[in-house]
């Protein structure tokens, strides 16, 4: 329902444009899963690529229901919801911004993709978008949803407790866990505090950035949207960028890095 002229004057190709697209998930609250197929709408609307990257990034974490969920799962500790919510913005736009020297540049092969930049209404209309994006993305989210629950069957945190307090290896291991994890960016939050007290602080956050930004449903679902180059790119930044985060909350809240 909302023309490419509509959709691309709101998401520019600037800083402004950056930060509106990791934060309007404010406003659309989707998770990780839901993420990809409006980041495909986006790209067919004529959005560039670094923008809808940023979208990716921030709307899992940046919306309502995962940051009420957040507030909740902490025990309405305000520190942690502005922890997640600030590191989330940052390495969005940031990620995003980065991106933005490598992206493919595919913007007009989207368009093309898509019939050109009309757009149509209607309630049929919209179905028919969304049994594409089921069949296109679908068999993805499967496969990762099944690496994750192997993931989850074999993954035990008793065995690694000799790294639960390390204030860098700590961050690493929880790192890895989130990101095989894949959990829901709702429920996410719930697993990460009742490891308080156990993890060290930066290795409780990047378990929550981990599980939304390069987890392996990201892996598997991100190339059907971007280019190669804007994959490879953005997951390594981003995973600097978790981690370098991370370290630096550690290094605040217990002062050292031992």
């Amino acid at each position: 329902w909302i023309s490419s002229g509509g959709i691309v004057s709101l998401l520019p190709d600037n800083l402004a444009g950056r930060i509106v697209a990791a934060s309007v998930g404010a406003t659309l609250p989707v998770c990780d899963c839901g993420a990809i197929p409006v980041a495909r709408a986006l790209r067919r609307k004529g959005v560039g690529e670094s923008i809808a990257f940023t979208f990716v990034l921030g709307a899992p974490t940046l919306n309502i229901v995962a940051l009420a969920a957040t507030f909740v799962a902490f025990h309405q500790h305000w520190q942690w919801l502005v922890l997640r919510a600030g590191a989330a913005f940052f390495i969005a736009v940031a990620g995003g911004w980065i991106v933005r020297f490598r992206e493919d540049g595919l913007t007009e092969g989207w368009r093309r993709f898509a019939g050109g930049a009309s757009h149509a209404r209607g309630f049929g209309h919209m179905l028919s978008h969304a049994s594409g994006e089921v069949f296109v993305v679908g068999p993805f989210f499967v496969a990762s949803a099944l690496l994750a629950s192997m993931a989850q069957g074999v993954l035990s945190v008793h065995a690694v407790t000799a790294f639960t307090q390390h204030s860098v290896w700590s961050i690493a291991l929880m790192m890895g866990v989130g990101g095989a994890l894949s959990l829901c960016s709702a429920a996410d939050a719930f697993i990460a505090a009742s490891l308080v007290g156990l993890f060290s602080p930066g290795a409780i956050l990047a378990f929550l950035l981990a599980g939304q930004m390069i987890d392996l449903r990201n892996v598997f679902t991100l190339p059907q949207t971007f280019g190669p180059r804007t994959v490879t790119l953005g997951l390594s930044v981003v995973t600097l960028l978790i981690f370098a985060v991370a370290v630096l909350v550690n290094l605040w809240l217990t002062g050292s890095l031992a």
